[in-house]
């Protein structure tokens, strides 16, 4: 049986890729399979090193924003999850702190979404608030640079909690 040995290194993925998503794309005629054939690829090592995170400055940012019922933008709010391998729960915790008096956040671990409720408590009854989730929608379960409208009945993250 022949052997192609491969040598795949991070340093050298593209710059619009994940920093925990590796593409690997092989030229043309590298690898060649008749129709009656098959090959294998085997991962003999992986290695990471401890300051690889699932939470990164590229991916934890997002934006409250208090609108006025004609539309224009009232105030802003810009949060940060913290950097690191957070779970449901830290994020939680992490968002319920950063957005205090603006919005409660409650975890659906039967959903595996947050649910997040408008809170009045700044008085902001005459404008609706938006959760934009600029890079850190995975965490939030929203796709990023989405404004989501909410209010106090709730909105449910649309896709599910993208965390370990």
């Amino acid at each position: 049986m022949e052997s192609i040995d491969l040598y795949i290194n991070s340093k050298s993925r593209n710059s619009e890729d994940k920093i925990n998503s590796l593409k690997i794309n092989l030229l043309s005629g590298y690898i060649i399979c008749q129709h009656d054939e098959y090959f294998l690829l085997n991962v003999n090592s992986f290695h990471t090193v401890a300051t690889w995170y699932n939470c990164n400055s590229s991916n934890n940012k997002g934006k409250l924003i208090s609108k006025s019922l004609d539309g224009s933008v009232y105030q802003t709010l810009n949060f940060e999850l913290p950097v690191g391998n957070p779970n449901v729960l830290q994020i939680d915790k992490s968002l319920s702190f950063s957005l205090l008096g603006f919005l409660k956040v409650l975890y659906d671990s039967v959903s595996n979404k947050f649910i997040f409720y408008r809170d009045d408590a700044l008085g902001l009854v005459h404008h609706k608030i938006y959760l934009n989730p600029i890079t850190c929608g995975q965490f939030l379960g929203f796709d990023n640079n989405v404004e989501v409208e909410i209010t106090s009945y709730g909105a449910m993250s649309e896709n599910k909690i993208n965390v370990i």
